[in-house]
C-alpha cells in the first residue's frame, strides 16, 4: 500500500509530469513517426529511470547494499508470504528475485550505452520497436533534466 500511495503522489507531482511531458514531445520528434505509444511510454519511465541513475551516482555505495539485501533473501520464504497476501499465485516469484539480483541491471542506468541496451530490452519486452542507436544522444540532456529537478521529483506534496 505505501508503494502504491508514493507512486501516486509521485506520478501526479508538477516535476514528474512536466519532465515526462518535455521527453515524450522530445521523443516523438526524434523517432520515426508510428502510431503507438512508445513516445510517451518512453517519457514516462526515462524520468523513473534516470531519477534512479541520479540516486545512484549520488550515494553508489547504497545500491551495493541494496543488492547485498536482496541476495540475502530466502526468495522461498518470500514467495510463500506473498502467496499469502495476494488474491493471486505469486507464480515464479521464488525463481525471479535471484535472477534479478543477479542480473544488476540497476547498475546500468548511470551509462548512456548501457541505458540503451535495458531500454531496448524493455521495448522489447512490451513489443514496442527497438530504439535507434542514435537515441543515445538524447540522454545525456535528459539526465541533467531530471537531475536539475531531483529535489521536486522527491518530495512528497500529498
Amino acid at each position: 500500500m505505501r508503494h502504491h500511495a508514493d507512486d501516486r503522489w509521485f506520478h501526479q507531482s508538477r516535476a514528474f509530469v512536466e519532465l515526462s511531458l518535455e521527453f515524450t514531445l522530445a521523443i516523438r520528434d526524434r523517432l520515426p513517426r508510428d502510431d503507438g505509444f512508445r513516445p510517451s511510454f518512453l517519457g514516462h519511465i526515462l524520468v523513473e529511470l534516470l531519477l534512479d541513475a541520479a540516486l545512484i551516482e549520488d550515494t553508489p555505495a547504497r545500491l551495493g547494499q541494496y543488492y547485498r539485501a536482496m541476495d540475502s533473501l530466502n526468495s522461498e520464504a518470500v514467495a510463500r508470504v506473498v502467496d499469502r497476501m495476494c488474491t493471486s499465485s505469486a507464480g515464479m516469484l521464488a525463481l525471479f528475485i535471484p535472477r534479478f539480483s543477479a542480473e544488476r541491471f540497476l547498475y546500468d542506468y548511470t551509462d548512456d550505452e548501457k541505458l540503451l541496451f535495458r531500454l531496448n530490452h524493455v521495448m522489447h519486452r512490451v513489443r514496442l520497436p527497438h530504439l535507434p542507436a542514435s537515441f543515445v544522444e538524447f540522454l545525456p540532456p535528459a539526465r541533467q533534466a531530471v537531475r536539475g529537478r531531483r529535489s521536486e521529483l522527491l518530495a512528497e506534496t500529498a
